[in-house]
């Protein structure tokens, strides 16, 4: 097959590549169009179909990445020596330092229980001082039931979440918020003049996972 490039989108295939188009007077010659070496008197028979649908398998479309790794509605990479691509249908690839390939379409169909056996962290926290008060607003994750929130603080800057692990110590649990589902906003109001704020929130499902720490958020108030 050879693309002629026309005026159009629409321009036919050019199949017996005589740069003809249309072609209605000279018939079609026979080509060897899968590259094969089959020739005009001995040649592939009849190409086949292929039954897609009934081959398919949807059960792990959009599913969670593992009951025991990071959630997430699909697949992720991560770095050499350990990293591993989660595949459609649970199969994993694991990186290069001692990994194997677990095939496409591998493993069983989880349900909820399994499927919410970890907890996405909440997005988008932010704080912004209010008067004599910080507001928190953040964003709960899109899978399975949140029924817990607690906001952490501690004083000082720690912009990334590298750092808040790293200073996990200087943090404590200023308030816990219940609820079907919970509020995803706090004012906490036991701040003070001249101070600087680091605030995280971890979330807990319906079935008792309790996610890691969510992107930090840092306030200095001036009153």
């Amino acid at each position: 097959m050879v693309r002629v490039d026309g005026s159009t989108f629409s321009a036919p295939i050019d199949w017996n590549n005589n740069f003809i188009l249309p072609d209605l007077i000279e018939p079609v010659a026979w080509q060897d169009v899968d590259f094969n070496g089959s020739t005009a008197s001995s040649s592939d028979p009849a190409f086949a179909g292929f039954n897609d649908w009934v081959n398919l398998d949807l059960r792990q479309v959009s599913a969670r990445a593992s009951a025991f790794g990071f959630s997430g509605s699909g697949g992720h990479l991560t770095g050499v020596g350990g990293g591993h691509l989660t595949g459609v249908g649970g199969g994993h690839l694991t990186g290069v330092g001692g990994g194997h390939l677990t095939g496409v379409g591998g493993g069983t169909e989880q349900d909820s229980e399994m499927a919410c056996s970890t907890a996405d962290p909440a997005t988008g926290l932010s704080a912004v001082q209010s008067g004599h008060t910080v507001a928190l607003n953040w964003t709960g994750p899109e899978l399975c039931q949140v029924r817990r929130y607690d906001i952490w603080r501690a004083v000082g800057s720690f912009p990334t979440l590298a750092s808040v692990l790293a200073n996990s110590n200087a943090f404590s649990s200023i308030k816990t918020l219940t609820g079907v589902p919970p509020s995803t906003t706090f004012t906490d109001t036991n701040v003070k003049n001249k101070t600087t704020y680091t605030y995280f929130v971890t979330a807990t499902n319906k079935q008792g996972a309790t996610s890691i720490a969510s992107a930090p958020a840092t306030v200095s108030v001036v009153f």
